[in-house]
């Protein structure tokens, strides 16, 4: 099957594609009421970004950020002296 060619008729979905990580669209529908090919085509730029998948993808990027500043802050008082 070729690839398609359609051009993204919402660009900032592709946008929010480039924070997820691999894995995070199952993560997604299991989280959400969404099956996994909608929300590849939702993050594609082909359909808009429902109100409570983009809250989901909100939670889960936040939820990153605070894991990484707690393990930098961690490893910045670790440090041997």
């Amino acid at each position: 099957m070729a690839k398609s060619t359609k051009k993204a008729q919402y660009p900032k979905n592709l946008a929010i594609k480039k924070q997820l990580q691999y894995g995070d669209v199952r993560l997604l529908a299991r989280k959400t009421k969404y099956a996994a090919s909608s929300i590849y085509m939702i993050v594609n730029g082909h359909r808009p970004m429902p109100d409570d998948l983009a809250k989901a993808i909100v939670a889960i990027v936040t939820e990153r950020q605070a894991v990484r500043r707690t393990l930098a802050s961690l490893a910045m008082n670790d440090e041997p002296e």
